[in-house]
């Protein structure tokens, strides 16, 4: 997808956002591994689990595997070599797949998403993933319902920890905001950590629904972790 996007993208983005390419991949999977260590949501579908540096390193490989596949098939952009990077989807390619090989494609990444999830590791880590499953549905019927499938979706926006605080983050989400804009589209996207939270709101987002995980989970000891929905209408238009 980013191919077709390449000129679009060039236009409306800084000098230093560019698409990300396959050589870009590998490190983009240690910059996301890095950025999740300390992800509220990621921490709670992971029970809390600090993660091994084997473990890190599965992770890597399997990353590296997702963004191959998605890379194609969605805006990708990355700054300074995978110091940071985005992957965002515009509304022709969240519909369901309908070519074989498409079809095959959606079942691999179901499948790397899953490892990345630890749907696999336990019955209680695959309880945790249906409820964010099924808590994020009903807040987007709720909130969005059919709208959504004319939105914009930023999909991840990873930066690495060591280089956070130089706008390399938000000269990618413009980016994607700026092309959303052309296209007088909305976009929208998911929060769980009360920093990333006020950096979207910066860059005109707003909230228009909590989604509160562990909350009713007994075997989770610690505050609930509440994962912000978040929409930005195109400049000039109202969501």
């Amino acid at each position: 997808m980013h191919g077709v996007l390449d000129e679009r993208a060039r236009l409306l983005a800084p000098g230093h956002v560019v698409p990300l390419r396959q050589a870009h991949v590998w490190k983009a999977a240690k910059t996301w591994t890095r950025a999740c260590e300390n992800n509220p949501e990621m921490q709670y579908l992971r029970m809390s689990h600090k993660q091994s540096g084997l473990e890190k390193a599965i992770d890597r490989v399997v990353m590296t595997a997702l963004m191959s596949l998605l890379r194609k098939r969605r805006i990708a952009l990355t700054v300074d070599d995978s110091t940071a990077f985005v992957f965002a989807a515009p509304p022709s390619v969240v519909s369901e797949p309908t070519g074989p090989l498409d079809r095959t494609s959606t079942v691999i990444i179901r499948i790397l998403t899953s490892i990345l999830q630890r749907k696999i590791v336990s019955s209680e880590q695959r309880k945790r993933n249906q409820e964010l499953e099924d808590k994020t549905k009903k807040a987007i019927e709720n909130s969005l319902g059919d709208r959504v499938k004319d939105m914009v979706t930023i999909m991840i926006l990873a930066t690495d920890p060591d280089s956070r605080g130089r706008g390399y983050g938000g000269s990618l989400l413009d980016s994607v905001t700026s092309l959303a804009d052309v296209m007088g589209q909305t976009s929208w996207l998911t929060s769980s950590n009360v920093a990333n939270t006020e950096f979207y709101r910066i860059h005109g987002f707003k909230t228009i629904a909590d989604i509160v995980l562990g909350d009713d989970n007994p075997e989770w000891h610690e505050q609930p972790v509440v994962v912000k929905l978040m929409v930005r209408a195109p400049r000039g238009r109202i969501a």
